[in-house]
């Protein structure tokens, strides 16, 4: 089968840059730049060129995993969030809002980032928000 090339915007920051993602039998196999790309303009960064290794990685983690006595293990969605509940729950309470936050990513959109900030000062009653690029 030939291999194919699909148009898309790189996920890794709001830049918005052009990413040709290259697939050959439905597997991705690597990206290029989009040459016209007004944003972008034909290059790509260090975090653009390495976007494909993380797609379709039989490590991915697909599914909740909670740590006991060390080790991970699978979980359901439904124990998983109750776990986080009850786990900033118990900070907020023992320590106070100030004593918990929430850490954002640059490959969220901007409505998730927003989401994420009115969360923490909504539901945590916290400010501490912060986002991964500083980490």
């Amino acid at each position: 089968m030939a291999i194919k090339t699909t148009q898309t915007i790189c996920p890794f920051c709001g830049t918005g840059c052009g990413l040709g993602v290259r697939t050959e039998n439905d597997k991705v196999i690597g990206v290029e730049p989009i040459k016209n790309h007004p944003v972008s303009k034909g290059r790509l960064c260090s975090k653009g060129w390495s976007s494909a290794f993380g797609i379709g990685h039989e490590d991915r983690i697909t599914h909740p995993m909670i740590r006991e006595n060390g080790e991970l293990r699978r979980a359901s969605w439904d124990e998983a969030l109750d776990k986080i509940h009850s786990e900033f729950s118990y900070y907020r309470e023992k320590n106070g809002p100030q004593s918990v936050g929430m850490i954002s990513c640059a490959r969220a959109t901007n409505e998730d980032n927003y989401a994420i900030q009115k969360f923490a000062r909504t539901a945590l009653l916290t400010n501490n928000v912060d986002h991964c690029a500083r980490i």
